[in-house]
């Protein structure tokens, strides 16, 4: 694991735009002063330094704050690349979740809503820390997606994303 010091001497961080720069040629395909990171498949910035490969998220809350966070590290905007020190918190994986955007796979069209063939109604459902939190079935999607609203707004707080 990279020390502070370490960080610190081989990258700058400036934390109102989110960018790493680098400070000190550590390989071939390094050029000070450019840009650190590269996207990786997931969205999230990859940086690799002395051999091994740290997200630039983690890398930002650890060089402003000067600990590794406790817990995952959300992107408050959902901008997996956007990695501004206002836009990250420390979280849980739930909290982290529920601060996700609509399933690619959702059929609703709204998020936590999902259709019941069995019941024939649409359904809505939060979950929480792997529970269920509730469980709501409406004759409209409409009506199931602001029941989910509100439910993940009670559960979820600031992370809720509706």
């Amino acid at each position: 694991m990279i020390t502070l010091e370490r960080l610190k001497q081989i990258l700058d961080y400036d934390p109102e735009s989110g960018e790493f720069v680098w400070k000190q040629r550590i390989s071939i395909r390094v050029t000070i002063g450019e840009k650190a990171g590269h996207p990786l498949v997931n969205g999230y910035i990859g940086i690799g330094i002395d051999g091994k490969k740290y997200l630039a998220h983690r890398l930002a809350w650890f060089f402003v704050y000067g600990d590794w966070p406790k817990g995952l590290v959300d992107h408050i905007n959902q901008d997996k690349a956007d990695n501004r020190i206002s836009n990250l918190r420390v979280c849980t994986k739930s909290d982290n979740a529920a601060n996700s955007k609509k399933r690619k796979d959702n059929t609703s069209g709204y998020k936590g809503v999902c259709f019941n063939k069995k019941l024939g109604l649409w359904m809505a459902r939060v979950q929480k820390d792997g529970r269920v939190v509730s469980t709501e079935y409406f004759k409209s999607a409409s009506e199931a997606a602001e029941s989910y609203r509100r439910n993940a707004q009670k559960a979820f707080g600031e992370f809720a994303s509706i």
